[in-house]
């Protein structure tokens, strides 16, 4: 590569390890050799390696990322049912599902909305942060 830094006298020796994970190269490993040098072939072995293990770490965290998340969602969805399943009254139904959907999306509000023309539809239920029309609606937390 030619030279990238200022104050260099001569062009740096670069290695670039490509970062393949799902599947695909996501990105680049480049180390700069120090100035005048080069890589041995021990020394690239190494940085592949190192490359290898970068990308074993991020694809391990995204994993347990996605696990929380499918858990976080299971826990939800159980106590959904359960919140369900424990009763007749629409009301507890209506609370049980806003409250599940606040935890789930992580969002600030819920509405629910019931009607079977979307020109007329009613304000069943609203969950989370109150609003400005929450006066005249029936409003959780």
């Amino acid at each position: 590569m030619p030279t990238i830094g200022a104050g260099l006298d001569q062009p740096v020796a670069h290695a670039s390890v490509p970062l393949a994970f799902e599947g695909t190269s996501r990105g680049v490993l480049n180390v700069a050799a120090r100035p005048g040098a080069t890589f041995e072939e021990a020394e690239l072995r190494f940085l592949e390696t190192v490359g290898r293990q970068l990308c074993v770490a991020v694809e391990g965290a995204r994993h347990l990322k996605a696990e929380r998340i499918y858990n976080q969602e299971a826990r939800a969805l159980a106590a959904l049912n359960k919140g369900i399943g424990e009763s007749l009254d629409a009301e507890a139904v209506l609370a049980a599902v806003g409250h599940t959907a606040l935890e789930i999306v992580r969002v600030d509000r819920v509405h629910i909305l019931l009607g079977s023309d979307p020109r007329h539809l009613t304000v069943a239920h609203l969950a989370g942060l109150p609003t400005r029309s929450c006066a005249k609606a029936r409003c959780s937390t």
